[in-house]
């Protein structure tokens, strides 16, 4: 039994994520009149895996000027961004 009513929320989201609960404890649920057009896929049930899902980065982590900053001669501030008034700095570290 999972609560699909509840007062002051979304009862067609309520409904969706009662039907996801069901489905999680194991009770068959046909998804096919929600999913129409739609298709299956896997996702890793593991989450390491060794597989990266994340975007290549072109700058180095480390490269202030690569998040458009500028490197601070500093041994506490890593980097200098200016405002965008033109006015003044902020520093990071």
């Amino acid at each position: 039994c999972v609560p699909v009513m509840r007062r002051d929320r979304d009862e067609v989201r309520e409904f969706l994520t009662g039907l996801a609960r069901l489905s999680v404890r194991g009770v068959e649920v046909g998804w096919e009149p929600l999913t129409a057009g739609g298709r299956r896929v896997e996702l890793p049930t593991y989450a390491f895996q060794r597989e990266r899902f994340w975007l290549e980065a072109g700058w180095s982590v480390t490269d202030a000027a690569g998040l458009g900053q500028s490197a601070a001669d500093h041994p506490l501030v890593g980097a200098v961004v200016g405002l965008a008034g033109g006015e003044g700095v902020v520093l990071t570290g």
